[in-house]
């Protein structure tokens, strides 16, 4: 299953929390936030490599 930037919590309403608390969160959706992306760019080299491995050598 794919996972959407909502679910780590991006776009959300931190309001309700003090300052420093506010920072903290934002701090862990970007970490969060660039670990998704650097996953699903690692998957989509997998499956680029799946793919090549698996066609046909052309001479």
């Amino acid at each position: 299953p794919r996972v959407a930037a909502a679910d780590i919590g991006v776009g959300e309403d931190w309001s309700y929390l003090n300052e420093r608390r506010q920072r903290v969160r934002k701090e862990e959706v970007e970490r969060d936030l660039k670990w998704m992306w650097t996953l699903e760019a690692a998957k989509r080299e997998a499956a680029r490599e799946a793919l090549q491995l698996s066609a046909p050598a052309s001479f």
